[in-house]
């Protein structure tokens, strides 16, 4: 069973297959196997790890409604993310969360906010972060902001990996039809933010 939010992307999540019709997709929420005959605990682990809680509107598949979340592992090229590295996320323009987005990043060691020096571990829409002209948005990562680009940036220690969650809260349906869709997380930029 595949994770994957979108197939030519990295981001995950325990139900990317719901729909509007079966918002918990193949996966059944008490997180049984029929089929198999077994109890899938590895993935229900996974879930409570990183999202410490499983309720309808985690799955909702109802606009305006609940949440949609994914989650990062790796970058676009499927390398653990890493403190010591640049990246940068394009989020195209018209995010699609009538209440707010956000990208928050955790420790890869216990799943708690990431201790990066900055008061929170997260960008999002609540924040303001500069818009590129077509309205799109550049969140950077790395262990020094981009020149001018400190609004868009999130802090990352040297010496530590980490994973990232992006939230749609209150999500429309281009989140749930996926007819939008994040950029993968990329490696490398130089110091004003331009791809190596």
């Amino acid at each position: 069973m595949s994770f994957r939010v979108y197939p030519d992307r990295q981001w995950l999540n325990p139900f990317a297959d719901g729909t509007p019709e079966n918002p918990g997709g193949h996966k059944d929420v008490t997180w049984m196997r029929p089929k198999e005959g077994y109890r899938d605990l590895d993935a229900r682990i996974w879930m409570f790890t990183d999202y410490y809680s499983l309720s309808p509107g985690m799955i909702s598949q109802t606009p305006g409604k609940g949440a949609k979340y994914m989650i990062a592992f790796t970058d676009s090229d499927g390398e653990p993310l890493s403190g010591a590295s640049n990246y940068r996320l394009h989020l195209p323009k018209d995010v699609p969360a009538a209440n707010f987005w956000s990208l928050t990043l955790y420790e890869a060691e216990n799943g708690s906010g990431l201790a990066n020096g900055q008061p929170l571990p997260s960008r999002g829409s609540l924040d303001k972060p500069a818009q590129n002209p077509d309205g799109s948005t550049t969140l950077y990562l790395g262990p020094e902001a981009p020149a001018g680009k400190e609004a868009n940036w999130l802090a990352t220690p040297a010496d530590r990996g980490y994973f990232t969650i992006l939230r749609l809260y209150s999500p429309t349906e281009p989140a749930i039809d996926k007819s939008w869709k994040p950029g993968d997380i990329e490696k490398g930029w130089d110091s004003a933010g331009v791809t190596q």
